[in-house]
């Protein structure tokens, strides 16, 4: 009990309900107009992110490329070493290597086509692929592996070229 003045009494839970009205504050929530902005914002940042994240897709698709390249290569030596020839290092055709087709179909997969060329005696080859940033990569017969700003031109009139 709590005394107010000479001879009034107020019970203590009159008073502790009275404190508890005096601290509830008044709900506030956000305005349309707040969420609409803020729904806004959002919906820029994520077609900023989208946008980043397709340039990073091609890079991907380019290396992956890339990587399939070098499996050509290394494909085309195996093939060398136990045949004598790069008779079978093609895409299509007669009898092409079966591990060669998978990584041409995995490289049109990417977006690019390859091109295989062999020499007359199918002692030499020369592959090349124009990646997805316009540049081209190549990988020959010497082992060699190389990014182009232009087409290497691995073949011309019959005669194959090397990366170079």
């Amino acid at each position: 009990m709590k005394r107010i003045g000479r001879n009034f009494i107020i019970p203590l839970w009159v008073t502790k309900a009275k404190e508890k009205r005096k601290t509830i504050k008044p709900l506030t929530g956000f305005t349309l107009i707040e969420l609409l902005v803020v729904i806004a914002i959002i919906g820029i940042l994520a077609g900023i992110v989208l946008v980043a994240l397709g340039g990073a897709r091609d890079r991907a698709k380019d290396a992956k490329i890339m990587v399939n390249m070098h499996q050509i290569r290394n494909t085309a030596e195996l093939i060398f070493s136990g045949d004598g020839d790069y008779g079978t290092v093609r895409c299509g055709g007669f009898d092409p290597d079966s591990n060669i087709v998978a990584l041409c179909n995995d490289i049109s997969d990417q977006g690019s086509t390859v091109s295989i060329n062999r020499s007359s005696g199918n002692l030499k080859y020369c592959a090349e692929v124009q990646l997805n940033s316009g540049e081209w990569w190549c990988v020959d017969y010497k082992l060699r592996s190389a990014q182009y700003d232009n087409n290497p031109i691995c073949s011309s009139f019959g005669r194959v070229h090397t990366c170079e």
